[in-house]
Order: structure tokens, then sequence, then C-alpha cells
């Protein structure tokens, strides 16, 4: 089966009121993406190529946030592949755009999940209220969809903040035995010590499914290089499958993705950090 690589990029902005969307596809790009659990924000590096010189002038113009400081300049990252599924990546703010000197010319993009919020100013307070309806509230406060897969059913007398918008996922964390991340666009939050339970929706990995070489264990779980896959995200379990190292099989959390991508180059691929069952 021939499973052709899809791989573009989205730049979202404001216009005098209008949403404008460039989308950049067939093109030679390349990049990096960094997604964790916790407070951590994700971040991606990418480089695009085979732009004419206008467009170059143009995009570094369109992109960069120093012009039109106010106006948000949104990156979103789709890759996968055409047969077996591709989705978004990546979605964050673009703090930097500068094109490389001639003749080779690439547009290098670094952008930052929640850059903005972390610049935005906040008071912020709420009473008698279950840590599922104050996660809620924070997804709403940072124009995040949410995601609460904890068991948790406490109820805090109180929370009260003082900062940046992106500082409420860190003050939330200080909560005990849930952890609140952003991921991909979702705000999330999960147990910190979680036992697995059996679901249809762990992903199997092996040397049948798109593992490469063999998992590399460390003293909390283990590390896994894979072939590119969108639908895998933080949070998520999966079970390991080795032929040749079998003491890494079982399940694991992930708490870690990292994606190296290209349109026309070798790599493309997913570097995953997972814990084992049980871990903080």
């Amino acid at each position: 089966m021939n499973n052709t690589r899809v791989c573009f990029v989205e730049i979202e902005t404001i216009d005098n009121g209008t949403k404008q969307l460039k989308q950049l596809d067939g093109l030679a790009i390349k990049g990096s993406v960094s997604r964790k659990m916790g407070s951590v924000a994700a971040e991606a590096k990418v480089s695009i190529a085979n732009l004419k010189k206008s467009d170059i002038e143009y995009l570094s113009t369109y992109t960069s946030p120093y012009v039109n400081a106010k106006v948000k300049k949104k990156i979103n990252i789709y890759a996968g592949y055409e047969e077996t599924g591709w989705g978004r990546i990546f979605t964050g703010y673009i703090f930097k755009a500068l094109p490389s000197d001639m003749p080779d010319t690439w547009l290098h993009i670094e952008a930052q999940s929640l850059f903005y919020e972390k610049r935005v100013p906040l008071t912020y307070g709420i009473n008698n209220v279950t840590t599922q309806d104050l996660g809620k509230s924070i997804a709403d406060t940072l124009g995040l969809d949410f995601s609460w897969q904890s068991e948790s059913q406490k109820t805090l007398n109180a929370f009260n903040f003082s900062g940046s918008k992106g500082g409420l996922i860190r003050e939330f964390n200080k909560i005990d035995n849930i952890t609140m991340f952003e991921d991909n666009g979702v705000l999330t939050v999960i147990d910190k010590k979680t036992e697995y339970k059996k679901t249809g929706n762990t992903k199997l990995i092996s040397k049948d499914t798109g593992m490469i070489g063999i998992p590399q264990p460390d003293d909390i779980g283990v590390s896994v290089t894979t072939l590119l896959d969108p639908s895998i995200k933080c949070g998520d379990w999966v079970q390991i499958q080795s032929v040749k190292l079998p003491i890494c099989n079982g399940y694991y959390q992930v708490y870690e993705l990292n994606f190296d991508f290209a349109s026309r180059e070798q790599q493309f691929y997913n570097k995953i950090k997972a814990k084992k069952a049980g871990i903080l």
C-alpha cells in the first residue's frame, strides 16, 4: 500500500475584524513539535521553502509578531498519512518568523501554545466549587476545549489567583492528586497516579504498527519511536509489544510527545515518553 504523507500548515489572523486563513501546502516543509503534560507550553518550529521572494516578504510581514502586535497570529500544523489518517499535531501562536539567506530561502517560524495568555494579567476568584467545574471555568477563560478524565470529586472552599492567564494551569496543579495540561488546543485534567483500565482506545505499539527500533526503558517507563501518528495525545495509554526487548512490554501512559516531520525528507516520526501505571 502506498501510504502518502500529508504535511501542511495553516496560518490564522484577523484583518479588519475578519478572520483570514492561509494554507501552505505542496511545499517543502520540515519541523518539530513538542507537547508535554503539566504546566509547560507546547512548542513548534517549522520551516517552509519553495516560496517566491514576494511570498516570503509577504508572509514574513503577515506572520511577524511585531507587525500589528495586537493581532494574534495562530499556526496549525497537520501531518499524517492519506490512507491511515492525518490530523492536527499543533496549534499555537507565532512569536518569531524570519527568512533565511538566499539562494535557498526558507521561512523559519517558531510558535508556542498559550503564548499571549502568559502575557495577559488576570485576577481570578471562585468559591465553593468542584475541581471539575473549576477546570471547566479555567478552560473557558483560556478559550480551550475541555476534557475531564479524573475520578476526583473534591470541592474547594475557594480558589483565588492573581497573575497571567497562562499561570492558571500552574496554580490549578497545586491541588493534590490531579494534573491539568494543555495539549493540542484541549485543556485536560487527569489523576496524577493512574491505574490502567482496559479500554478500546489503547494504542498498540509494535513492529507491525510502526514502532522503529526497540523501546528504551528508563526509571519511570519507556521511550519509543514510531512512524508519525497524529491520533496519540498526552495522557493516552499505549501498549508496548517488543519482540527484541519483551521486558518493556506492558501498558504505559504518554506524558511527552515529540513530532519530527518533513514533507520531502526522511523524518516523519513520533518520539514518545510514557510512564508505567501507578507512577506519579
